[in-house]
């Protein structure tokens, strides 16, 4: 054996790279029969196989299926989640002897990330069986950095505190909204207490959590080495502790318009949030987000807003001047429409719109940042853009990837962007992936017509035209089309891998307009067509294709017919 497999570092990373790809829906990465024979090659490549294969485990078989035969069985469980569907789940047959004890003690100090999602309550024996095999009747995995504790049910609450050693450096706990038991708050209460050197928390709880805010709040104030928050709203006293941290980067949380920003940043010393990079707000409306960016004068890379009322364009021009404010390089904005429960509305909230159209001047405090790799806006309002106008936006962000406005909502009014604005935005934006426009598909002159089989001499093949290599999900909203051969075929070229086009889908749908109704079954239906175009040519050299090629024949047949059956 070469003598840089004797170096322990060297095997460690080796090992790990199998067990890297784990993915925990799944709850395994497909490797562990090949760390499972090198555990048994050598005694060399033992110990760190099993660590490799034990670090990353998001099931309880493995600890009941690792112990002797006779010590498990399988029963046999049905719930509706499952269709009506029986599964197997093992179990133990008896209590656990000393032996058993001592198999399980050789594996449970290997797992560094463990995951409990939905798990059935035909496990809650072997759970109990399990408490009693840790040697300090409190954590069963003495060395865990990692825990994922999602919508588990109430039944294991009481179990949750053997998986919280003080090692704990990230958590995930998200509480079902079939609890909502005070048993819950006291548990949030506690895990500061348990766990004071966390350093990554996503913390979930409904409003139906008794409490759950301030005994939040109470963890919150335990943790000074944090580094990426996710939570609901918490106390005044706990966002001014966080507000203090120096090592927080990341933060998503739930914002409230009677929540006094002011008073906040009044007790805090030097620069609020001053290593905060990454922001996701929940808020009724983007006046709060304003309220919040405005006192605390933060410089964001990564913003993500989910917003009730997002309607106001007037406002999204405000929050983009807040933003631009700040000195760090943007590199993602999304602004998105969301009807959450969990973000409670005063009884005296009202919202006054101010502006119900987005223009180029609206994105216009953005141009800055140069290095902008997302921007995906929706604006429950009109959107008034023309060629020109897109390429500024293009020519601002050269290195977007994800580029859609309104894509899930539409523009209202109808689009003046042609195919014209469409090819500037790829030749500007040659790393773009997802681009989200509404524009008029109808107005196909400009197009530079590539051969049919209705025309062979008369046009002239593109043979060099900008293409978005990497383009795969085109978003036309509300956007009208004609000739749906022609637009694929165009679209085959100009986006090559194009894979899915989305538009007139459900939930553009304005059902007070019958007019529009109609044009959305005639639209949707011609896009489908010229996605199926798209798809059918995605392998062929369509800039040099043959007129007389028997595949643009049998499509165009197609795609004709469909238009003649409307």
């Amino acid at each position: 054996m070469h003598g840089a497999l004797f170096i322990a570092e060297i095997l460690q990373h080796i090992f790990h790279c199998f067990s890297d790809e784990f993915y925990r829906i799944r709850g395994s990465s497909g490797n562990e029969r090949t760390l499972s024979t090198l555990a048994r090659t050598c005694k060399t490549f033992k110990e760190p196989a099993l660590d490799a294969l034990w670090e990353n485990i998001a099931s309880l078989d493995p600890f009941i299926k690792c112990l002797p035969y006779e010590a498990w069985k399988f029963i046999e469980a049905t719930r509706l989640e499952w269709n009506g569907q029986t599964r197997h789940i093992p179990t133990f047959t008896s209590p656990l002897t000393a032996g058993d004890r001592l198999i399980l003690r050789k594996y449970t100090p290997r797992v560094r990330r463990f995951h409990m999602t939905l798990l059935d309550r035909s496990y809650l024996d072997a759970l109990f069986e399990l408490s009693l095999a840790t040697s300090d009747s409190h954590h069963l995995f003495p060395n865990l950095k990692h825990l994922n504790w999602v919508a588990m049910p109430t039944e294991f609450r009481p179990y949750l505190r053997m998986f919280l050693p003080t090692t704990l450096e990230s958590l995930s706990y998200i509480i079902g909204p079939l609890s909502g038991r005070k048993g819950d708050a006291s548990m949030l209460a506690a895990i500061g207490t348990f766990c004071p050197d966390l350093k990554k928390i996503t913390v979930g709880f409904s409003n139906d959590v008794e409490g759950g805010t301030d005994a939040f709040s109470r963890s919150v104030l335990c943790w000074k080495r944090l580094t990426v928050l996710h939570c609901r709203e918490m106390t005044d006293e706990a966002l001014v502790h966080i507000a203090r941290l120096p090592t927080l980067q990341g933060l998503s949380i739930t914002l409230y318009s009677t929540a006094s920003f002011a008073d906040t940043r009044s007790q805090v010393d030097g620069i609020p949030f001053g290593n905060v990079t990454t922001l996701k707000v929940i808020a009724l409306n983007l006046k709060v987000f304003i309220a919040f960016t405005t006192e605390m004068a933060l410089s964001l890379v990564d913003v993500e807003l989910w917003i009730t009322d997002n309607d106001c364009s007037e406002s999204a021009k405000e929050s983009f001047d807040e933003i631009a404010k700040g000195n760090r390089s943007l590199c993602n904005l999304r602004i998105l429409s969301c009807r959450d429960q969990d973000v409670l509305i005063p009884p005296d909230y009202s919202h006054v719109i101010r502006g119900r159209t987005a223009t180029i001047s609206t994105f216009q405090p953005l141009f800055k940042f140069h290095q902008l790799r997302v921007l995906d806006v929706t604006f429950c309002c009109s959107m008034v853009l023309s060629d020109f106008d897109i390429m500024v936006l293009a020519y601002s962000f050269p290195l977007i990837e994800v580029l859609l406005l309104n894509a899930n909502y539409g523009w209202e009014s109808p689009s003046p962007i042609t195919f014209v604005g469409i090819l500037s935005v790829i030749r500007l934006c040659p790393k773009l992936q997802k681009l989200g426009i509404e524009f008029d598909a109808t107005a196909t002159d400009p197009i530079i017509t590539c051969p049919s089989p209705k025309t062979s001499q008369e046009s002239t093949p593109v043979l060099i035209m900008p293409k978005a290599t990497d383009l795969k999900a085109f978003y036309v909203g509300n956007s009208p089309i004609k000739d749906a051969f022609l637009v694929g075929r165009y679209l085959s070229i100009l986006m090559p891998n194009l894979d899915r086009i989305y538009g007139w889908k459900p939930r553009h749908m304005r059902n007070d307009d019958p007019g529009w109704v109609r044009d959305r079954r005639r639209f949707m239906r011609r896009w489908a067509n010229a996605e199926l175009v798209v798809r059918r040519l995605r392998s062929r050299d369509i800039a040099n294709a043959d007129p007389d090629d028997q595949t643009l024949v049998e499509l165009m047949a197609i795609v004709n017919t469909d238009v003649s059956e409307e």
